[in-house]
């Protein structure tokens, strides 16, 4: 098969100035953002990451501040220009593929749509113009590809009858029947929460997001150290030698190739590959945010599209504060950030993932279920300041407080509507007053608008008059949301809705 599309200089991800090819952005700084859905965003930017650490990973914190973004992209795209016939999406050896599948003539082979979220296939009905399954480009196929191999969802539509390693017994169920596809360690059984730190181009982000041979070293699971990614690596089967490089090495669980795929035309033929640890083995990405209970095992952070991420920043920043309790941590951030923000003024935190629903082995996405992403910037000597991290604890415990009040009001509000007797007030279940549910629902979404003027306030100071106007304003929101869910209709209602209005003060303490 001839040679064609390849991922070094044809243009395929979905950037702030269109799409863009691999080398285009390590050698223009022009491109500043990934532009893709937050699902899209992770399997790129894993890409990017194996990329660039196989080009340059420097010893420790002093080797990497010797190095300047100019002699990064240099060092990135000359690793790129030699490596080009590595990375052509057809062709005798195609990237990420494995062109033994096509002989197993799989029952399977499935629309590549399949295994984009969202999109129709099968029986499954159309409910918008998204969904509706349409014939991919070259382009959008490479992004699938790329995503799937590392985080794609769990399921039937994975083949499993395939077997690539004589005697592999991975694949196996209990009834001694293929299984469905497994659950990607890089996803996460409900869709966990990815963060990185980004910078001022494409390039600068994936710079601020390198690891040091002594951070690698530091993770049992990766014993094999730095390692090699796949395309450079003999990988011929589930569990052939080089596999097991790729289980315990960085690079090899970057780009993990959870599953093998084969593009044939406008199909897919997908099956299990490489199995790496997961969470309940113990073991997180570095990307992941997670939390170690003695009695429960580890706990991920998981998207919550009624939750945008910045909420969950003391989470990520965990690390600032070494008395922190938070329990939460975020690998990659704490490793990284003093290299993120050497010699910057600015740095910016991106949060994103997909929720899921995972049942009988099956991941997909239904009902509330939607891909959630958030970014925010800092200014990096506050966020050094000694106090920034217990101010922003304060501060986005004053919101969820503030939360908590303003649902207690509402169900005190119905709870005591037509009652007569004003010494004995009565208290429903929150669950059986379902104005409480959407009128949280409004209070975030509003606030969720105001993230940006909260970190700034938080910069400010607790006593600053920012803070006093950010405060003033959420406490306008929460005042506005019980009164849109409390009508007054009777004059024992205004009553009521005098009694139980909360009240909320303009600062901290």
């Amino acid at each position: 098969m001839k040679n064609n599309f390849n991922l070094v200089t044809d243009k395929w991800i979905d950037t702030d100035k269109g799409l863009a090819s691999l080398y285009d952005l390590f050698f223009d700084t022009s491109y500043q953002r990934l532009t893709d859905n937050a699902f899209i965003k992770i399997g790129v930017f894993y890409l990017l990451r194996c990329i660039a650490q196989r080009s340059y990973t420097p010893v420790d914190d002093r080797d990497f501040k010797l190095c300047s973004l100019p002699e990064f992209q240099q060092k990135v795209t000359e690793y790129l220009t030699d490596h080009k016939d590595l990375f052509y999406l057809y062709g005798d050896k195609p990237f990420l593929q494995f062109p033994v599948l096509k002989q197993y003539n799989s029952t399977k082979k499935t629309s590549l749509g399949a295994f984009i979220p969202f999109v129709a296939c099968g029986n499954t009905v159309c409910l918008t113009q998204y969904s509706v399954d349409k014939k991919l480009s070259d382009a959008q196929k490479a992004k699938v590809l790329v995503t799937v191999q590392a985080v794609s969802l769990a399921g039937k539509r994975i083949d499993n009858s395939i077997v690539i390693t004589p005697g592999y017994k991975g694949k196996l169920s209990d009834k001694n029947k293929p299984s469905s596809g497994c659950v990607s360690p890089f996803f996460g059984y409900s869709g966990a929460l990815n963060s990185f730190f980004v910078g001022s181009s494409v390039a600068d982000s994936v710079m601020r997001n390198l690891l040091t041979l002594e951070d690698i070293k530091k993770n049992a699971i990766l014993s094999l150290g730095l390692g090699k990614p796949c395309w450079e690596l003999d990988i011929t089967g589930e569990d052939c030698p080089d596999a097991e490089v790729m289980r315990y090495s960085y690079l090899g669980r970057l780009v993990p190739l959870v599953r093998f795929c084969y593009i044939d035309g406008d199909e897919i033929t997908c099956t299990d590959g490489i199995k790496h640890l997961t969470e309940k083995d113990g073991v997180v990405p570095l990307s992941m945010t997670y939390m170690e209970d003695p009695k429960k095992g580890i706990k991920v952070k998981n998207a919550d599209p009624q939750r945008k991420p910045w909420r969950d920043l003391t989470a990520l920043l965990s690390y600032l504060d070494s008395t922190s309790n938070s329990g939460w941590r975020c690998k990659l951030l704490a490793y990284c950030f003093d290299r993120a923000t050497f010699s910057k003024e600015t740095v910016g935190i991106w949060s994103g993932g997909l929720k899921v629903k995972t049942n009988s082995g099956e991941q997909k996405v239904s009902g509330g279920d939607d891909f959630v992403e958030s970014y925010t910037e800092f200014d990096v000597s506050t966020l050094r300041r000694h106090s920034f991290y217990s101010d922003l604890v304060l501060v986005l415990d004053k919101l969820e407080k503030k939360e908590f009040y303003l649902r207690r009001s509402i169900v005190a509000f119905y709870s005591n509507r037509g009652s007569k007797d004003d010494n004995k007030p009565k208290l429903l279940p929150e669950k059986n007053v379902p104005q409480v549910k959407a009128a949280k629902e409004d209070y975030w979404r509003q606030c969720d608008l105001l993230s940006e003027q909260c970190i700034k306030a938080v910069e400010s100071g607790l006593e600053s008059e920012a803070m006093k106007q950010f405060l003033l304003k959420t406490n306008q929101i929460a005042l506005k949301v019980y009164d849109s869910y409390c009508h007054a209709s009777s004059s024992a209602d205004f009553i009521n809705w005098v009694k139980y209005r909360p009240h909320f003060k303009s600062e901290i303490k």
